[in-house]
């Protein structure tokens, strides 16, 4: 084995000699070369010095250059080293450091020794400011990321500069050493602690070093610039959860602790037994034993019941958000009155059971060095006051939660007497920790984490799926906005998309069984601050005022999970977008129409898009016509992708006319409402038709549907005979099978899911002519499409024909199912699966060197 010392030199003339004979000093036997880099040093003495040990010497050799910094005398030397000596491996020595009389043996017997290591650093230990630093542990790209662990001073093996590997001249202000090692873990290669390669480091209290940490914020800045994965929360992650999990997940019942940063999966599990003695001895050796940041209790009933709905992901986070403002945070499992899934918010505990229990290992280890229990029996009884903090989750009814045995408490506690009564805890008295220098805690490595983020949780490992999209709602009420949202990430899901929900603003989900087969993960949010609309105007469109004012970086790290975001007229979110386009996540809002106010003049979610348009790498229309006025906005063309709507109901198997349901059959013609009773939907225009055509026996309406705004309209015709909203797809069909006509006299739309529903069943569509409407009804080949300024009597006279021409009526309900079958999901989000494919691809680009992780 041969190793190179490479020792740059700018006006350390003197302390070269010095670095130069600890080297020959710890040469003994071995074939060592020192290679003297004079970095255009205008002192006299450094020439004479290198000069003449290099003739002194013959193993020592003397390279002059123009002053390039220390990164370049450093790349100077490599490039002698590979052109001129057959050696292993280089160590960097500083001209102002030192080595010691075993370093050279020891450099041998590591490379010799460890084929899979790469490089090796040392531990620090200064002299003249005397100080120490151990970085013993495993060596992560992940810590690496966080803070520099790897000192210049470090022997590299010969294979990293053929791969050409060098210090960055670009680095002026220092850690040109930190960039180096990055760019080493980049290319594939490990380092490994070398506690015993015996490198002294000469402290000062001015040096470079110390500028450089004056300089840091700025520095870093140059770091993550030439190194994006190291602001990349996705990898970073992804990396936390393969080197150095945040989460320990007791699962009582098993015995075991699942250490993970993600509840989906976990790097690795242990027993109860194995994790105590982990839990005592990070208190001697915090920088090798990792007991977890926050430390959950639960048993594999609930942590499946959880996987089951969806949950587990937002749960764990929630439960670690809540540890800011508690010491301990818990989650209760109920049932739901309905098909609904509900939260509350989170309130002082008040002593019921609970399913799931969290704590932060910094106060876990309080309770635990404890010589009572009281303290924390309060604790977990609620007695302290806001000290402990219970959200409660509705499931729907029918959920299995009678499975569950809603025993984390007596757990919990007899979690916390384990630990204290440990002999592990005894023996600890008597040892001494080691000094927090060096490799930071790896139990609070998290922490250092959250510093990049704004001091906020990240959210946890999520990445399952080569690409995954999120989709924000403001609500899901199983409104047209949410049913498009629904049907696009259920195809999206079918082609191999991980597909993930966020609800910003209410705590429910309507029909929770309706949103399962289209998403992996339910979020919820839950923002006080969301729905003010009190924001500054923008082309007459008031903005939200959390998305110009509030504090976003909670709801951006635990967005910034996702490849994609997709805002569906979710108008808070927009705020984050910026950020997010940041940090490689694919930005998008999806928008359906532009509401009117009263006077007739446009407003609403598209020009909050517009208003965020640099924010965003794409505005998603659900049909031409929206795209169109989108461009006419100013929207460039390259951002804008069409979805066009589809019928989010399944095609029946018998059409209208084999069933004999079409053409008024009955003698009556069924006219059927189904939507909000609110003016948008021109519910005071339906009740005029009604009140027309009230004398008449031939025309029977049906009116289905709730207001959701309250504009106070008197509606007699439309109240008396209104029923309650549909949610279930059998239901609906139903509700078509007994129309002939689907009536929708509106002042604005988009492209309605209603008509295209309709259609498919053999439903008539009478539509006002507004939106995107002509892009799916041909007027009187397959529906009415009626001018808004002739609406009453122009539909009450087509319904008066249709009433008495049975056969009319069943060649336009054929017409109409026949344009219904045209559209589908799968086809409608084919352009959409292309433009998202190639723009996450892009945004990899940037982070495409980043360290390989463990899948």
């Amino acid at each position: 084995m041969r190793i190179v010392f490479v020792v740059p030199t700018f006006r350390h003339s003197l302390l070269l000699h010095e670095a130069i004979q600890s080297v020959l000093d710890s040469s003994g036997g071995y074939v060592v070369d020192i290679v003297i880099v004079d970095d255009g040093c205008p002192d006299f003495e450094t020439l004479c010095g290198g000069v003449g040990l290099s003739i002194l010497h013959d193993n020592v050799h003397y390279c002059r250059s123009f002053n390039r910094g220390l990164s370049g005398a450093r790349n100077v030397g490599i490039e002698y080293c590979l052109k001129n000596i057959d050696f292993d491996g280089i160590f960097f020595l500083d001209a102002d450091n030192r080595v010691s009389d075993y370093s050279v043996a020891q450099m041998v017997e590591l490379l010799r020794h460890n084929p899979e290591s790469d490089w090796f650093y040392p531990d620090i230990r200064m002299f003249g400011i005397e100080w120490s630093g151990s970085y013993e542990g495993r060596f992560s790209p992940f810590v690496e990321a966080l803070q520099n662990i790897c000192e210049a001073g470090s022997l590299v093996r010969r294979e990293v500069f053929d791969r050409g590997i060098r210090f960055s001249e670009t680095l002026k202000h220092g850690f040109e050493d930190w960039d180096f090692f990055l760019t080493a873990s980049e290319a594939g290669f490990q380092g490994l602690h070398a506690p015993s390669l015996g490198f002294m480091y000469r402290k000062r209290p001015e040096s470079m070093l110390a500028n450089s940490h004056r300089d840091q914020q700025f520095v870093l800045k140059q770091l993550e610039d030439r190194h994006p994965w190291m602001r990349n929360p996705r990898w970073l992650t992804h990396a936390e959860h393969v080197y150095n999990p945040r989460y320990a997940i007791f699962i009582y019942d098993l015995g075991v602790v699942r250490l993970s940063s993600s509840i989906e999966c976990f790097s690795e599990e242990v027993s109860w037994d194995e994790y105590v003695r982990r839990f005592w001895a990070s208190d001697v050796k915090p920088n090798v034993y990792n007991m977890g940041l926050t430390v959950v209790v639960m048993s594999s009933a609930t942590l499946s019941l959880l996987k089951s709905f969806m949950l587990g992901s937002w749960v764990i986070f929630d439960l670690e958000r809540g540890l800011h403002r508690a010491h301990l945070t818990s989650i209760e499992i109920g049932h739901s009155t309905s098909h609904d899934l509900t939260i509350k918010t989170p309130t002082p505990h008040a002593g019921s059971n609970l399913d799931c229990l969290a704590v932060s290992s910094r106060v876990l280890k309080e309770i635990a060095g404890d010589s009572s229990e009281d303290w924390v029996r309060g604790l977990v009884a609620g007695a302290r006051g806001g000290a402990h903090m219970t959200r409660t989750i509705h499931l729907p009814k029918d959920s299995p939660i009678s499975l569950l045995p809603s025993r984390a408490s007596e757990n919990f506690l007899h979690m916390c007497r384990d630990l204290a009564t440990s002999d592990y805890s005894q023996s600890n008295k008597f040892l001494r920790p080691r000094d927090d220098l060096g490799t930071p805690n790896r139990s609070a490595a998290a922490l250092i984490l959250r510093e990049k983020f704004g001091h906020s949780v990240l959210a946890p490992h999520l990445k399952r799926k080569p690409i995954e999209v999120g989709f924000v709602l403001p609500i899901v009420d199983f409104g047209g906005v949410e049913k498009v949202t629904i049907a696009v990430a259920d195809q999206l899901k079918k082609l191999g998309y991980g597909t993930s929900l966020f609800i910003a603003k209410r705590q429910e989900i309507k029909r929770f069984d309706h949103v399962t087969a289209a998403f992996d993960r339910v979020f919820f949010l839950d923002n006080d601050n969301f729905d003010d609309w009190t924001g500054p105007d923008y082309l007459g469109t008031n903005l939200a005022k959390w998305s110009v004012s509030g504090s976003h970086m909670e709801e951006a790290n635990l967005l910034s999970a996702m490849d994609v975001l997709i805002s569906c007229h979710s108008g808070d979110i927009m705020g984050v977008m910026g950020q997010l386009k940041r940090t490689g996540t694919v930005t998008a809002s999806y928008l359906h129409l532009f509401d009117k106010t009263y006077l007739d003049r446009r407003c609403g979610h598209p020009f909050i898009a517009v208003a965020f348009e640099h924010a965003l790498d794409l505005l998603i229309g659900c049909s031409e016509a929206i795209s169109a006025e989108l461009q006419a906005e100013g929207v460039p063309p390259s951002k804008l992708v069409v979805v066009p709507n589809a019928p989010s109901i399944r095609k029946p198997k018998v059409s209208r006319r084999q069933r004999g349901h079409a053409g008024s059959a009955s003698g009556k013609l069924s006219v059927l409402y189904m939507g909000r009773l609110d003016r948008q939907k021109g519910v005071e225009r339906l009740e005029a038709i009604m009140r027309e055509l009230s004398q008449r026996d031939d025309i029977v309406f049906r009116v289905v549907g709730k207001s959701i705004i309250g504009d106070g309209m008197s509606l007699p015709f439309v109240e008396q005979i209104a029923e309650p909203p549909r949610y279930g797809e059998k239901e609906i069909a139903k509700l078509y099978d007994w129309a002939d006509v689907i009536i929708m006299p509106s002042y604005y739309e988009g492209l309605p899911l209603t008509i295209l529903e309709a259609m498919l069943m053999g439903v008539i569509p009478l539509v006002t002519d507004v939106g995107a409407v002509r892009e799916a009804v041909d007027h009187d080949v397959d529906g009415f499409v009626v001018a808004e300024d002739e609406c009453v009597p122009e539909m009450a006279a087509i319904l008066k024909r249709l009433a008495s021409d049975p056969k009319r009526v069943a060649d336009l309900s054929g017409a109409a199912a026949a344009s219904g079958q045209q559209r589908s999901w799968a086809r409608s989000v084919e352009d959409l699966d292309a433009v998202l494919r190639a723009s996450v691809a892009k945004k990899q680009k940037q982070f495409a060197k980043a360290p390989k992780l463990d899948s």
